[in-house]
């Protein structure tokens, strides 16, 4: 099997996070209180398992200490057959004097990023482009901002834009992502000229420039795997 998914319990602090990267042949991604880890690219093989399965475990203590919370981390098969009592109790527990008050969003994006570079044995690029993506995705004013260092970073990584549109075979996303950031009509990277009111990206914009930049981010980590450069 190339997927593993487990489910997270004791906490009512993670809601509809998300967090992916690779880490050697592995993806980790996690959605709110479930963690899958993908084997891709290569045949399965229980050593294989046990790391994909090592990495989710490792991954969940250490989410658990930064909250300063018990987690539980359950397989398919512990959360199916859990009794419906134990589903009532736990939503009790985060309910009434037990339930703790919400955590700002950047302290739960401060301890998504601690615990994703402490998951990871690599550094440039890659560490760096995860960072920005999530950073863009945390602020929608620094969106294209961010997106735009993102981009630097794997044009460094490759040398230049070319490279990037080449070897990415995304040219066209390239190219909107920094006409977009670049536009000083819509105020995001460069002030308005001429003393024009600042205009914004549409949400239609918006919406394709994050479909752009996760297909662009997801072709970078291809490119780094094949280097070698993602542990």
């Amino acid at each position: 099997m190339n997927q593993m998914v487990w489910y997270i319990r004791g906490t009512s602090q993670l809601g509809s996070l998300h967090d992916q990267f690779v880490q050697g042949p592995l993806r980790l991604t996690l959605r709110g209180t479930s963690i899958v880890v993908d084997i891709e690219k290569t045949p399965v093989t229980a050593e294989l398992s046990d790391l994909a399965a090592s990495l989710a475990r490792s991954y969940v203590a250490r989410l658990a200490h930064a909250l300063g919370e018990s987690l539980h981390l359950l397989t398919e098969e512990e959360f199916s057959i859990l009794p419906q009592w134990a589903n009532q109790n736990a939503a009790m527990a985060f309910s009434g004097m037990n339930h703790r008050p919400p955590r700002d969003p950047k302290d739960i994006a401060r301890i998504l990023r601690e615990v994703r570079h402490n998951s990871i044995t690599y550094g440039w690029p890659l560490k760096v482009c995860y960072d920005y993506m999530q950073n863009a995705l945390g602020a929608e004013d620094r969106f294209f901002p961010e997106v735009y260092k993102m981009i630097e970073t794997m044009e460094s990584c490759l040398c230049g834009e070319a490279a990037l549109r080449a070897r990415s075979c995304l040219p066209y996303e390239v190219k909107l992502l920094k006409k977009l950031a670049n536009d000083a009509s819509l105020d995001e990277r460069h002030a308005p000229e001429d003393g024009a009111t600042p205009g914004a990206p549409t949400s239609a914009q918006r919406g394709e420039a994050y479909e752009c930049a996760e297909r662009l981010l997801r072709k970078f980590e291809e490119l780094c795997r094949s280097e070698g450069l993602v542990g």
